[in-house]
């Protein structure tokens, strides 16, 4: 039994999966992008209207889409009062499972090399580790490669993970103190709706940089 020989299948049968599920080949490639990292399918005119609609990080899977997955899975766990340490055991094991399933493109290992340190840090209870962490990482890999600082798919993930640490979890406990909201599914919409927005809020500047302006879709 090979790992890599596992997850080169998996991902054969997730191919074929969306050719038989969507008719059309445009929005096979399109599902593929989303979903398993391969945009290779992706027309030219496709990827121009991502471009100027502002939604090509979105179509695209990226670091941010790693993060905002991950971290979906940590508050769901949390919502199911699994234990601490054992949260942060399954959401580093759910970062692997996702580098591997996309087949380890540079832009989500760096983003999960990230987050297996930050989630190292709370494991090893350093409550204060993760922004640490993340300064750190972010340190590192531009020391080695400055020029990375320049790369879009870095910076989309680099600041959507900086937003959830500094920010998801005060507009969480904010709403639930305002609304005093005791549905523990309402609780759940909350908190991820919560992620989303302080991923989106910290590249939100970054996004009209590059794309020009800010596109409701997006």
């Amino acid at each position: 039994f090979h790992l890599s020989l596992f997850f080169h299948n998996l991902r054969n049968a997730l191919y074929e999966k969306a050719d038989a599920l969507f008719q059309d080949k445009d929005e096979a490639a399109i599902f593929r992008g989303m979903v398993l990292g391969d945009n290779s399918g992706i027309s030219s005119k496709d990827y121009r209207n991502f471009v100027r609609t502002g939604i090509l990080h979105v179509m695209v899977v990226s670091g941010f889409h790693l993060v905002l997955l991950t971290q979906s899975v940590m508050r769901t766990l949390k919502l199911l009062r699994v234990r601490r340490k054992a949260r942060y055991l399954i959401g580093m094991a759910a970062v692997l499972f996702l580098m591997a399933v996309t087949g380890f493109p540079p832009s989500i290992n760096r983003a999960g090399i990230m987050l297996l340190l930050c989630y190292s840090a709370k494991l090893f209870d350093r409550e204060s580790g993760s922004l640490t962490t993340i300064c750190l990482t972010g340190l590192l890999m531009t020391l080695f490669s400055p020029f990375l600082v320049t790369d879009l798919s870095f910076q989309l993930t680099y600041l959507s993970t900086l937003g959830i640490i500094l920010l998801s979890r005060r507009m969480a406990d904010a709403a639930v103190h305002r609304l005093k909201c005791q549905n523990k599914l309402l609780l759940w919409g909350l908190d991820m709706g919560c992620v989303t927005l302080s991923a989106l809020l910290f590249t939100l500047p970054v996004t009209a940089f590059y794309f020009k302006g800010i596109s409701l879709l997006s």
